[in-house]
């Protein structure tokens, strides 16, 4: 649908120029250049990283400023929604919401404590929503691995995630291209971040999500663990495949 649009889009600019704006997750931008199109080659594509603690700061504070009548955010009270957001956008969206509905003039930590744990709740939910992706998507053992191995509070260079990768999948009898299935799975389904453009090093797309996904090894079978990753193998071999053509 996405290579539709463009290619329509693409079409009719020389007549009717027109701006196409696209957004998804950090490996939208990989997935759409091994197109090899033209017009993806000219895409500008911006790097999806971790927003700074400033950043989510004012992205709280100046909404909320903005509204009629004016909302007032103590400094306290932004700092502790930052910490808690860990640079994650869509966590800065909720706490804004949340704290937006309750219309109050000012908020405090009081504000900030009487909705934590509905967001915590949500959060829950939002969690196993993205185990489950990765599970049906047969990653959740390359992530399990990923972050056994510290994915989550460091940086992990693209030869250690190789390496840890083929530990993984080498046990099991599978070969290189099961490594390169799911370095490419991961970072479409978000779970990896490239967060330099560079495909030097990876950190985790959310931290907290990876001590989750930790948490929950062993609530699975290994069996379905196992046939989900088979047939994601499968249609990465066959994407490949097509890929390769001339």
């Amino acid at each position: 649908m996405t290579r539709s649009l463009l290619n329509a889009a693409q079409i009719v600019a020389g007549r009717h120029p027109l701006l196409v704006v696209l957004a998804g997750t950090p490996g939208l931008g990989r997935a759409m250049r091994s197109w090899g199109t033209s017009f993806v080659q000219r895409a500008d594509f911006k790097r999806i990283s971790a927003v700074s603690a400033d950043d989510v700061i004012e992205g709280l504070v100046r909404p909320l400023a903005g509204r009629e009548p004016p909302v007032a955010v103590r400094d306290d009270a932004a700092a502790a929604v930052a910490d808690d957001c860990m640079g994650y956008p869509y966590f800065l969206q909720e706490w804004g919401s949340a704290l937006e509905r309750l219309d109050r003039p000012l908020i405090g930590m009081d504000e900030v404590e009487l909705v934590r744990p509905r967001l915590a709740e949500a959060r829950r939910q939002y969690y196993g929503d993205r185990w489950l992706e990765l599970l049906e998507g047969g990653m959740v053992g390359a992530a399990e691995a990923l972050v056994d191995a510290g994915l989550g509070t460091r940086e992990l260079p693209l030869l250690e995630a190789e390496a840890v990768l083929e530990a993984c999948f080498g046990s099991a009898g599978y070969g290189w291209d099961a490594v390169e299935c799911a370095l490419g799975t991961l970072q479409d389904l978000g779970f990896l971040w490239d967060e330099s453009g560079e495909s030097a090093s990876f950190v985790a797309g959310i931290p907290s999500l990876a001590r989750y996904v930790l948490g929950r090894a062993g609530s699975y079978t290994a069996a379905r663990a196992a046939a989900n990753f088979e047939r994601r193998l499968e249609r990465w071999r066959e994407e490949s495949r097509l890929l390769d053509r001339p």
